[in-house]
């Protein structure tokens, strides 16, 4: 089953002005004040590594780290507990997590992808029906249904019972991240610069002229209006009219690793030269002189304090802001 391929311009100006996707002509950027507490947590702490690949909060506040290596840590804000192949994680590191509805968790390994609902962690592989076992991202739907984006054979769905994939024969199967929006619409971001989306009917791809924008993160607002984080800033879009964000606007870079959006739908990026923080007018740019453990931000969750929680390759920091300025 195929990708349909409808493929448009991946859109670099605002063509409509349109709310919830507006750029500010006068490219804003708001002052660089800490305006919160900042919170460290490394290997000292129970880490089990400080190479932090991905972050998800699950639906009791818990808060799960994929390690690069050392297998994955959960932290209750008192304990840390580590889980590795010994449990029965399928590798020794987690590229990507997400949470079902049923506050099962999954995790995207180098060697297929694990569940562990507190008690049990079952794995599935190829032999399964997933396309590849090299996975890169993953994603549950409000059906409950799992998406899982792989190096190199598209992405598998899985309701629990029948594994289905989705693929091209054009190379655009290397699928880096996934986000469901609002409406349970899926969104896929490739490594060729390739975004498609999938209502559970119908693929509509949008794709970049040249096709070497890599996709690494989705976002989604609570207007429902996606942010992707990509190599050369970020874009989003609001349903009609797509928008993009560089360092001439207040992004303390172009490379974005990582996308969140907060319970105020103010949005945060990882970049490789700190957190940026856009709350529709407004950049503001956080760094190690204010507390961020390192400059690479290489995932981001929120929890359901609003606390913002960034994994970097020395560790993880939390900031809770304080202030409205």
């Amino acid at each position: 089953m195929g990708l349909l391929k409808v493929f448009g311009v991946f859109l670099l100006v605002c063509l409509v002005t349109l709310s919830g996707c507006d750029k500010d002509d006068n490219g804003p950027t708001g002052p660089v004040d800490s305006g919160g507490t900042w919170t460290t947590y490394t290997t000292k702490d129970g880490l089990a590594s400080n190479q932090v690949s991905s972050i998800v909060v699950d639906a009791d506040n818990v808060k799960w780290f994929g390690l690069e290596y050392g297998g994955v840590s959960s932290f209750d804000g008192t304990t840390w507990t580590t889980y590795t192949m010994e449990y029965g994680l399928a590798a020794d590191g987690a590229r990507s997590i997400a949470v079902g509805p049923n506050n099962v968790k999954w995790f995207g390994t180098a060697l297929g992808v694990s569940s562990f609902d507190g008690t049990t962690w079952i794995t599935y592989t190829t032999e399964d029906g997933l396309a590849s076992n090299n996975v890169r991202s993953t994603a549950v739907d409000a059906d409950n249904v799992k998406w899982f984006g792989t190096r190199d054979g598209g992405v598998s769905s899985f309701d629990g019972t029948t594994w289905i994939t989705y693929a091209t024969d054009d190379g655009t199967n290397d699928v880096r991240s996934i986000a469901v929006d609002t409406d349970n619409v899926k969104w896929f971001g490739t490594r060729n610069g390739v975004i498609s989306s999938f209502d559970g009917t119908t693929w509509k791809t949008y794709a970049t002229e040249d096709g070497s924008n890599v996709v690494w993160s989705i976002a989604v607002g609570v207007d429902n209006v996606k942010w992707f984080g990509t190599g050369r800033g970020v874009s989003c879009f609001n349903g009609t009219t797509w928008t993009t964000y560089t360092t001439e606007d207040g992004l303390a870079s172009n490379m974005i690793l990582s996308t969140a959006v907060d319970a105020d739908n103010v949005k945060w990026f990882g970049t490789g030269r700190g957190v940026s923080r856009f709350d529709g007018t407004a950049w503001t740019t956080y760094t190690t002189k204010h507390g961020l453990v390192d400059l690479g931000a290489r995932t981001i969750a929120v929890d359901a304090d609003n606390i913002k929680w960034f994994g970097t390759m020395i560790g993880v920091s939390s900031f809770e802001r304080t202030t409205s300025h």
